[in-house]
């Protein structure tokens, strides 16, 4: 390991809306732990590659891929929004900034020069 940081459970969003309704807790708690405010893999092993994309270990990869409404009907209700409401409609402006490719290329003056490093090398 490069360096290990905790496990941050399964953060499934369905898991995390209605984990904690009195009609499906109990259910939840048999299937997965609640650890200090997140759900996590009965066997969590608590620490991850610090690389990890997700900062979630292998144990709670696989839970959080599981859960799925054919196997947890409870945990999507129907009245379950698919994505957050947006707090505002946010549209471009014209006085923004744009950034075109030609933008993004270094001038050649400030581009490594091997034949000059290679010069400058220490014997």
């Amino acid at each position: 390991m490069t360096g290990a940081v905790p496990c941050l459970g399964i953060q499934h969003m369905h898991l995390l809306l209605h984990g904690q309704d009195d009609s499906i807790r109990s259910l939840c708690l048999e299937k997965w732990a609640y650890i200090g405010s997140r759900w996590h893999s009965n066997d969590c092993q608590f620490v991850v590659d610090r690389g990890s994309k997700k900062q979630r270990c292998v144990k709670c990869t696989n839970a959080y891929s599981n859960i799925r409404k054919s196997r947890y009907p409870k945990l999507f209700p129907s009245s379950t929004p698919i994505s957050p409401t947006p707090i505002a409609d946010i549209s471009p402006e014209s006085n923004q900034p744009t950034v075109s490719i030609g933008d993004l290329i270094l001038p050649t003056n400030l581009l490594f020069d091997d034949e000059k490093a290679r010069s400058m090398e220490c014997d």
